[in-house]
């Protein structure tokens, strides 16, 4: 049955909750971030040694860490950091490898080999192993962990981005606009990459999930986002020390990576959903 557009993707997202329920979550985010001076209830950085290790309670709702640092306001403005971990790294893998998917896709051949023999040598180490060995090279600061990030991620992109080309390119629009003796330039930007969009748009939102816990994990290791800078994996890092008299300095920042990580896989799985066409036929 053909029913109007508008109608068929409100039918959609009523039968994939989840796209709401994980954007609210990701626009929560967004808006933590933005409004974290406001938000936050206590200077993040501010030491108060009479009352470090304090439990929740009514003046701090997440109690405090070995510094006095009130935990709330930390994982509040640790939002902010998480926002630009996912900003940064999904940009540059995005600007690294789509273009380098399309090149190898578009003129296939010995440059499409040379391509992806380079992205089959980087997929080949385990992702978050690859971000260790680079960041112990660079070594750690926050921006030495985004590039190590983004490195290991552009294969995901890259590969993507080649198979969508591969089959975009053999359609007949695609052939028609060869024959009227449009430029490869035209083909691979107006028609090629423009129907790509959604499915990168789809991957870059789970990918951010995988930003998130990349970060985390090299923060928690000292080789990403240094003290005193509110970061979840570093507090998490610092709480461990205190795990049997203090555990909320590592429950909270857990708990929002958990909530944030799971947002953007509901919001990557509602939007593939979305952006199906075949789901979209057949509604």
């Amino acid at each position: 049955m053909n029913l109007p557009k508008k109608y068929r993707i409100n039918k959609i997202i009523k039968k994939r909750k989840g796209i709401i329920l994980g954007g609210m979550l990701v626009l929560a985010l967004i808006f933590t971030g933005i409004l974290a001076p406001w938000l936050a209830p206590y200077d993040p950085y501010r030491q108060d040694l009479n009352n470090t290790l304090a439990p929740p309670d009514q003046n701090h709702p997440f109690g405090t860490d070995n510094f006095g640092r009130d935990i709330l306001s930390r994982v509040i403005y640790g939002a902010r950091v998480s926002l630009l971990e996912i900003f940064v790294s999904v940009s540059l893998s995005l600007i690294i490898g789509v273009p380098l998917g399309l090149i190898a896709g578009f003129f296939g051949g010995r440059v499409d080999q040379l391509i992806m023999w380079c992205l089959d040598i980087i997929f080949a180490f385990p992702g978050i192993l690859l971000a260790i060995l680079i960041v112990s090279v660079l070594g750690p600061s926050l921006f030495n962990m985004l590039i190590a990030i983004a490195i290991f991620s552009v294969p995901v992109y890259g590969r993507l981005t080649r198979n969508l080309t591969l089959t975009i390119k053999e359609l007949e629009y695609v052939g028609a606009a060869k024959a009227l003796g449009a430029t490869n330039k035209r083909i691979i930007f107006r028609h090629i990459l423009k129907n790509a969009f959604a499915p990168l748009i789809v991957q870059a939102s789970l990918t951010a999930g995988g930003v998130i816990l990349s970060a985390s994990s090299l923060s928690f290791l000292g080789l990403g986002v240094q003290p005193p800078i509110a970061e979840w994996g570093a507090m998490i890092s610092n709480g461990r020390s205190f795990i049997g008299i203090a555990p909320h300095l590592s429950f909270f920042p857990g708990i929002a990576i958990a909530i944030v990580v799971l947002s953007f896989n509901m919001l990557g799985d509602g939007l593939r959903d979305l952006l199906d066409p075949k789901l979209k036929n057949k509604i």
